[in-house]
Formats: structure tokens, sequence, C-alpha cells
């Protein structure tokens, strides 16, 4: 599973991975958007605006990229938006189960 740390700050701040995936995948402290090819940024940024949007879509499928350099397919991931207390839109989450080397 991932997470992705808050978008929201008084300092503004670039996403990173809180959590990594188990089997050596290393995303720990990497920025998130350095996580996806440059071939896959856009659609990755299309999926995340439309799950800031809707709160949540399902079904998210893409390459992406370890700290390591080793390249990565997910699919079928979830990605959420996370809230703050006082229920403002505070960052994304993706969680996922299925994925393999590429």
């Amino acid at each position: 599973m991932t997470a992705a740390q808050s978008q929201r700050s008084p300092t503004p701040m670039p996403l990173h991975y809180a959590y990594g995936m188990p089997h050596g995948t290393d995303l720990v402290g990497l920025p998130s958007r350095l996580t996806a090819p440059t071939t896959e940024q856009a659609e990755r940024s299309l999926a995340l605006s439309k799950a800031k949007s809707q709160d949540a879509i399902e079904g998210y499928s893409g390459i992406r990229i370890s700290r390591k350099g080793q390249r990565f397919m997910i699919q079928n991931a979830r990605i959420w938006t996370l809230w703050d207390e006082q229920q403002q839109a505070c960052g994304q989450a993706a969680s996922f189960s299925n994925w393999w080397w590429i």
C-alpha cells in the first residue's frame, strides 16, 4: 500500500510516499511525481485529478518506477482523497495489491 503526504501545508511540499511496497520496491521518501515514467505522467496526473474531484476512483493501472529505477506495473488501484480535521482535502492516497515487475 502507498500513501502520499499532504498536498496542503503552510509551506508547499512535494508529495512523497509515506509507505513502500513489499519486495524491495523502495518508494519511501521518493517524490510521488517521480514514481511514474515521463510517458505515464499525464495519465497519472489525470487519475489524481479525477480522484480529487470524485473523492475516489477505482481500477487505475499504470507503470511505476522504484527508487532503484526498477519498473513495475500496478493494476486495479484505488486512489482516494484525504481530509483534514476541517474537512478540507489535504492529500491523496492509493492502495493496490496487484502488481508485477516489468
